[in-house]
């Protein structure tokens, strides 16, 4: 989850802003993806993921990803 950009403009997965919730002292979001999974990452409460809204459209750009069956 710290390995992602989430901003307002691409590149990287379309996605809408499930839920901002603040995890001490982090940032937690769920986005979910155009395709309808859903994407969970964590950013710093100063970082450009504290604007971000519920609803917001928005990019996800991973630099590592990680995928578990």
């Amino acid at each position: 989850p710290f390995d992602s950009h989430v901003s307002k403009t691409g590149p990287g997965f379309a996605g809408k802003v499930l839920s901002v919730l603040p995890a001490g002292a982090n940032l937690r979001l769920e986005v979910r993806l155009n395709d309808g999974t859903v994407y969970e990452t964590q950013h710093a409460h100063d970082s450009e993921a504290s604007s971000l809204r519920v609803g917001d459209a928005v990019f996800v750009l991973p630099s590592k990803a990680y995928v578990f069956d």
